[in-house]
């Protein structure tokens, strides 16, 4: 028994006609006729009574047929959902990102991308770079939304989304707070609230660079891995921080009482974020987003002809 025998047996139980029914299916009336005489020779039992007036199902024809109404549609369904998945448009899409690009960049992402390919189903992971990278080169995340600098590795295929820069994070009420611009050497004297020291795309470096370059070093006391974990320790008044720019938005939602500065003298330290994802070809449903980020970083549409460097 096949697809084709399947329908043939479901469009002549509805029409009760052979000529009928075998002009729906675009046969001619011996071959439908020979075909559903298989099928039936296949079941070991009559499924249709032949009368002068056409067909009628049999007992053993009404007993299969629900059956076989509801085996159509498991292939029918079958059939969509493989073309669904060959053309990218269905499956699983795991993406990692670091926490610095949920408030700007992951939306725009996943608005667009959801709205192009609805039935391809995310799972998203919060990691630090350095674990996104790793986790990307094992396979458990199909695509990393990242900080930089990171190494060169012949394995990842690393692409530029967009620039960002530092700002000084404290509480509303610090003394420092009433300034439009936080001189470094100001900070020195408050509590410094830092970041672990990661192996790659680590913002505590970039920090560390900024102060050097005055001849100065933060009075670290306390060291978070995320972003926001940096920001609640501000907003309870622990210390100061230094944040990318694009977290003003979830700082301002989630931490009201943090308030945002730039850096006195136009001082600031510029990183950047990006994607990975393996160089080897991947998924159809990873290469339409990855379409997708390089549209973004073009300000172009979602769907654009093949990218250089996509590795795909």
């Amino acid at each position: 028994m096949d697809f084709r025998q399947l329908r043939q047996f479901l469009v002549l139980s509805e029409t009760r006609s052979f000529s009928v029914a075998a002009q729906k299916l675009h046969l001619g009336q011996p071959a439908l006729s020979t075909s559903i005489r298989k099928l039936e020779e296949e079941f070991g039992c009559q499924l249709f009574l032949r009368t002068s007036r056409g067909v009628d199902l049999t007992m053993a024809g009404q007993a299969a047929m629900a059956d076989l109404r509801k085996a159509l549609l498991h292939v029918q369904q079958a059939r969509d959902n493989a073309r669904l998945a060959a053309a990218g448009k269905s499956g699983t899409l795991k993406i990692g990102f670091v926490g610095s690009v949920v408030s700007t960049l992951m939306p725009k992402l996943l608005a667009g991308f959801c709205a192009q390919h609805p039935q391809v189903r995310l799972e998203l992971e919060e990691a630090t770079t350095s674990l996104l990278i790793e986790r990307v080169r094992r396979g458990d995340v199909d695509v990393g939304l990242v900080r930089f600098p990171i190494d060169n590795d012949p394995d990842l295929v690393v692409s530029h989304i967009q620039d960002d820069h530092l700002l000084v994070a404290l509480p509303r009420h610090h003394v420092l707070a009433a300034l439009d611009e936080i001189p470094l050497v100001e900070m020195t004297y408050y509590r410094f609230i830092h970041y672990t020291g990661e192996v790659q795309g680590a913002l505590a470096p970039v920090i560390d660079a900024l102060f050097q370059e005055e001849g100065l070093a933060p009075n670290t006391t306390h060291r978070a891995a995320q972003v926001q974990t940096v920001l609640g320790l501000v907003e309870e008044g622990i210390g100061l921080a230094m944040v990318p720019s694009n977290m003003s938005a979830i700082s301002m939602r989630l931490s009201p009482h943090v308030v945002l500065r730039p850096i006195a003298g136009g001082k600031s330290a510029r990183i950047s974020l990006g994607f990975i994802h393996l160089a080897q070809p991947g998924t159809p449903a990873r290469i339409h987003f990855c379409e997708a980020v390089m549209a973004f970083r073009q300000g172009g549409l979602m769907h654009l002809p093949d990218q250089i460097g996509l590795g795909i």
